[in-house]
């Protein structure tokens, strides 16, 4: 078995380098996909890999 990492999202927010509002929208529309857990949704970092691309080419990282 594999284990898998997870993120809170704070930490997905600043290796996003997006704002609050961002990260709310795209967790709205099913960009971002967090885990829910008690206290705080976790990501895992390996499906984080197309929200970085995304914004990458955008131009803010």
């Amino acid at each position: 078995m594999v284990a898998r990492k997870f993120s809170a999202g704070q930490k997905v927010k600043d290796y996003l380098n997006i704002s609050e509002s961002t990260y709310k929208r795209k967790v709205k529309d099913g960009t971002l996909k967090p885990v829910k857990l008690p206290g705080s949704d976790r990501f895992c970092l390996k499906d984080l890999l197309a929200a970085y691309l995304e914004s990458q080419q955008n131009g803010r990282i």
